[in-house]
């Protein structure tokens, strides 16, 4: 015999035996029925899985996109900064291209003083060349003035020499 107790198949008290009888067709439509609605519900929720993860790809490459365009800015703000030292950097070489060229004209403009200075100490030996040469001259004159003063006093006393010379004789 088959089993037996309180829910056993058939049994006084038993489930199925409070059901009325089912053609056996009608069983097998209800359990495609309810295939049919499981089926659905999966469909259902397998189309509403692939929404969900067909957003969250959309949702990533949103987020892929927005990554690249802030990694694009950041590049470009990285050439401007790149951009502004290599202006600094060149307006640094300018000063010192500058400076230099301040400092070899102060050279030059040095150079010019030290030869405007010894052109003078040149000009001011010639000039005490000069002023010895012209005090040279005056003695020279002043003595020839005394000798040209001197010379008949002493032409006379030659004369008179002479004449005493000739008297004694």
């Amino acid at each position: 015999m088959g089993p037996q107790g309180p829910h056993a198949k058939g049994t006084p008290g038993s489930k199925q035996s409070q059901l009325p009888m089912e053609h056996p067709q009608s069983r097998s439509s209800k359990r495609s029925r309810s295939i049919l609605k499981q089926h659905k519900t999966l469909n259902a929720k397998t189309t509403e899985n692939r929404e969900a993860v067909s957003s969250l790809f959309r949702a990533v490459a949103v987020a892929v996109a927005a990554a690249a365009a802030v990694a694009a800015a950041a590049g470009a703000v990285v050439a401007a900064a790149a951009a502004a030292a290599a202006e600094v950097a060149a307006a640094v070489a300018g000063a010192a291209a500058a400076a230099a060229v301040a400092a070899a004209v102060a050279a030059a403009a040095g150079a010019a003083t030290a030869a405007i200075a010894a052109a003078a100490a040149d000009t001011a030996a010639a000039a005490a060349a000069t002023a010895a040469t012209a005090a040279i001259a005056a003695a020279d004159a002043v003595a020839a003035v005394s000798a040209a003063e001197a010379a008949p006093e002493s032409a006379a006393a030659a004369a008179a020499a002479a004449a005493a010379r000739q008297q004694r004789q």
